[in-house]
């Protein structure tokens, strides 16, 4: 998430990443989402296309763990809010997978909070 974030803040078109089952369903949630253009795996790592407004800015204004090893935060789903208005969204790990905020209200589980991102 750091070198999303930082390569998002310099101006990137990509960052390479290092891929783990964790990073690779984060980023697929994040596809979804519409916050990154792609990702693809090269010999054991990934390259992950940013997004950018038209100006430049970059569409990730915030991502950040949640849930940490020394605190796990876990939420139901009656108890996930919005996040800044609902421009924005979390990610969590249920037992159906890990899924954003926004696809909560399809399914009827609750989970660990992993990141939030807007």
């Amino acid at each position: 998430m750091t070198r999303i974030r930082n390569g998002s803040k310099r101006g990137f078109a990509s960052v390479l990443v290092v891929k783990s089952k964790k990073v690779v369903s984060l980023l697929k949630v994040l596809k979804s989402e519409g916050f990154i253009s792609s990702f693809e795996e090269v010999d054991g790592k990934l390259y992950v296309g940013l997004k950018y407004f038209r100006d430049g800015r970059p569409l990730i204004s915030k991502l950040a763990m949640v849930s940490k090893p020394s605190r796990r935060i876990y939420s139901k789903r009656s108890e996930v809010k919005q996040v800044r208005g609902g421009l924005g969204f979390y990610v969590l790990s249920t037992s159906k997978g890990v899924i954003s905020s926004r696809d909560l209200s399809n399914e009827s589980v609750g989970g660990e909070v992993v990141a939030i991102v807007y």
